[in-house]
């Protein structure tokens, strides 16, 4: 595990942050992610909790205080170090003031369509658009999703401080995923317009350009 790279800082600030409540072992810590559905809005694999504890454990960050064989499979159980509150803090700290930085295959992708000016497209923009217009019925799908699933977490707690942070976490993922929308939508609208495609521009343009390309250099005869 990159322990520096997004996922790496996204499991450890999740460790090490549920068990900053008390001490636990890596089947409690994953019932307590997969009852927030973590998966939904985390870079995170539920699987990775266990080999991220004996690299933490490794790093000094947790320690063993228990084990626990009587009922099932063996649970060791973890709790958090002076170091381990200490990255934590670090972390906390960073995942509040850090500015986002994107990395979306997407963004690749659309670089790629250079390619097709070299007569090396990988997919044609037939299929291009048809994906676009998946991407946004995908999209639209998620964020009625949210809506409703934020209409329904909200409901169950009358506790004011919790409605306002789990409104907070539900609308961040949406206004992201309206952000999103708008783009995508943008990109289709370019693509079936051409504007991706070197010929697509206009025939003064070209014809300039042409003209432009014969014209004779200043000296020559």
């Amino acid at each position: 595990m990159n322990s520096r790279g997004p996922s790496g800082d996204i499991a450890k600030f999740a460790v090490l942050g549920l068990l900053s409540t008390g001490p636990n072992h890596g089947y409690g810590l994953r019932a307590v992610l997969e009852g927030w559905e973590a998966h939904r809005w985390l870079d995170l694999k539920y699987s990775s909790i266990y080999a991220a504890l004996h690299r933490f454990e490794e790093l000094g960050f947790v320690e063993v205080v228990g084990e626990d064989a009587e009922r099932g499979p063996n649970r060791t159980t973890y709790q958090l170090t002076d170091a381990g509150r200490h990255e934590l803090t670090v972390l906390a700290r960073r995942a509040w003031s850090e500015t986002p930085k994107w990395s979306m295959p997407i963004d690749l992708a659309v670089m790629y369509l250079t390619f097709d000016w070299l007569g090396a497209g990988i997919l044609d923009r037939g299929e291009i658009e048809t994906l676009l217009e998946e991407r946004v019925g995908t999209l639209n799908a998620t964020i009625e999703f949210l809506r409703a699933t934020k209409e329904q977490t909200l409901a169950i707690s009358d506790l004011q401080p919790l409605r306002a942070l789990q409104d907070a976490h539900f609308e961040h993922g949406i206004q992201l995923l309206r952000a999103e929308l708008a783009w995508t939508t943008s990109t289709l609208e370019s693509v079936r317009a051409g504007q991706f495609d070197l010929d697509a521009e206009p025939p003064r343009t070209r014809a300039r350009a042409r003209k432009s390309d014969r014209a004779p250099i200043r000296g020559d005869s």
